[in-house]
């Protein structure tokens, strides 16, 4: 394949933003409509805003589609199992993972944009359970690490469409109002940029638990878990992983879970330094 590896998201972008900066449509009118409803200062500092954000997350670089809309799914009927294959790689290249699942969810809404009918968080997750499980990357916070990359790339793929609309108002020969299409994906894209990017900086800056009087905060097991998928590589394994045991404190010979549990510490991890003075 003679595809750059490096991931194609932000640079395509940000050239393409460039490129319909400079484009002039050939009817005055036409021309002037745009100018009046594209704000590029407000596009380029979203691009730079949302690429921090699905920066932070460290998505793993795959080989994506980025066209996953319905059509681009082939069906086959045959003795056996039916199978599904994907068509149309016109956009395709190597990106992050998040964004072609978060792309696909946005393509469920249709060109219309009707977003009752983007998956719900049930659907999403069963997908996103789905996907690491092919992928052989079941651990405990794994899904909830995915579905917050996808909730985030969602904005990424509003600027992708949005961006590539202007364009194809310049060069397309079809029948289709791709100003109008760009003003519906912002539209979207305003709607959901800061409660998106808050969650975002909520869930990477682990804001500990509430503590009790007197006692020092602590990650939620949630958060931990989160944290744990994120940064802990696959082949660390989790012990008691259907039910992690997390403990926050300890005294004497004693530790506590998240709960107040009391257990007794029988291993001894401390014993291999001493002290010199």
């Amino acid at each position: 394949m003679d595809e750059p590896r490096a991931p194609q998201l932000w640079p395509r972008l940000r050239t393409w933003l460039a490129t319909a900066r400079e484009l002039v449509l050939p009817d005055a009118a036409k021309q002037a409509k745009l100018e009046r409803l594209v704000d590029w200062a407000e596009l380029q500092s979203a691009l730079d805003e949302v690429q921090r954000a699905c920066d932070s997350l460290a998505s793993p670089t795959v080989y994506c589609h980025n066209d996953l809309l319905a059509p681009n799914f082939l069906l086959q009927q045959a003795e056996g199992e039916p199978r599904l294959h994907l068509i149309d790689f016109e956009y395709g290249a190597f990106g992050p993972r998040g964004y072609d699942i978060a792309n696909h969810f946005c393509e469920w809404a249709g060109f219309e944009c009707d977003y009752q009918r983007y998956p719900s968080e049930a659907q999403q997750r069963a997908f996103c359970a789905a996907y690491l499980a092919q992928a052989g990357e079941e651990r405990p916070g794994a899904v909830e690490a995915l579905l917050l990359e996808v909730q985030v790339y969602s904005l990424a793929s509003h600027l992708f469409w949005g961006i590539w609309s202007l364009i194809q108002t310049h060069y397309s020969q079809l029948e289709f109002d791709y100003l109008d299409y760009h003003l519906l994906r912002l539209d979207k894209f305003r709607l959901d940029r800061q409660r998106i990017l808050a969650t975002a900086r909520a869930a990477l800056n682990h804001s500990p638990a509430p503590a009790a009087a007197g006692e020092r905060a602590f990650w939620s097991t949630p958060q931990l878990l989160e944290a744990r998928a994120r940064l802990m590589p696959a082949n660390v394994a989790l012990t008691f992983a259907k039910a992690p045991l997390h403990i926050v404190r300890g005294r004497g010979q004693h530790l506590y879970d998240a709960e107040g549990e009391e257990y007794l510490d029988c291993v001894n991890n401390v014993c291999h330094g001493a002290r010199r003075g």
